[in-house]
């Protein structure tokens, strides 16, 4: 009996702590692949759209689905958003970085990939230090 509660117990405290070490884990990929530039972060709005990220809660693993969108014809219903998008201004074009749970790191993306889930259309503003500037919770 003991055994088995202690793995219950373990299960749940990883299952609380996951999500919620995510939010350091991206705050420090963003800020490493950033390198120095300017940058945003944007996640899925769940209707195949993209909003900025707007507190550092909103990047624990609970916040950041990637929902399943109707994509007509014979596709169906198929991921067609990332999970957050990493906006990088290289000076001459943006690059753009999706979000990995299973890599745990920001995966580059190639423009034609970019331009086929419409990151040309994100709403975030790259700026030094995005991350660093995110308040814990957002204030709406």
């Amino acid at each position: 009996m003991r055994r088995r509660t202690k793995i219950v117990f373990a299960v749940i405290g990883v299952a609380l702590v996951w999500p919620f070490g995510q939010i350091g884990l991206i705050a420090a990929q963003a800020q490493y692949y950033a390198n120095g530039r300017p940058y945003c972060m944007d996640n899925s709005s769940g209707r195949g759209r993209y909003r900025p990220v707007r507190s550092l809660l909103g990047l624990n693993g609970f916040s950041l689905q990637a929902p399943f969108v109707n994509g007509g014809g014979s596709m169906g219903f198929a991921r067609l958003t990332f999970h957050a998008v990493l906006a990088i201004d290289t000076g001459r074009a943006q690059e753009w970085r999706n979000w990995s749970y299973w890599h745990q790191h920001f995966d580059r993306l190639t423009p034609e990939q970019a331009r086929v889930t419409a990151l040309y259309d994100t709403a975030c503003q790259p700026q030094l230090d995005f991350i660093l500037k995110l308040p814990l919770v957002a204030n709406d």
